[in-house]
């Protein structure tokens, strides 16, 4: 299915961005599907500003996963949050943005 929304998701460790970690997003969840990313529909890489971009997503209730290396602390990070894509949180041109926050602690 694809829907007519594009997501920007940053993730950040504490206030700084995470380059090049994977992030994952699971269209028409309510509930966290865990660790397991063959099991979401979407996966990307960010950039340098620990920005990624999903296209085509439809309007509902939607579940992100990120993982990777935070070479600041030399550490493992992840981290995981819900999401609700309504007209309420979508911009008129279709678009919305996500922080999601990851941590070398996350019992994810």
């Amino acid at each position: 299915m694809k829907g007519p929304i594009t997501l920007y998701v940053q993730a950040l460790h504490h206030t700084y961005p995470i380059a090049h970690i994977r992030v994952h997003y699971k269209l028409l969840c309510n509930a966290y599907p865990g660790s397991d990313t063959s099991l979401y529909d979407y996966h990307a890489t960010a950039d340098v500003n620990g920005y990624v971009r999903f296209d085509s997503l439809l309007y509902g209730n939607g579940y992100i996963y990120a993982e990777g290396f935070d070479p600041v602390v030399q550490e493992q990070v992840k981290g995981n949050s819900g999401l609700l894509l309504t007209t309420n949180n979508v911009s008129s041109d279709k678009q919305a943005e996500k922080i999601i926050y990851v941590s070398e602690n996350a019992n994810h």
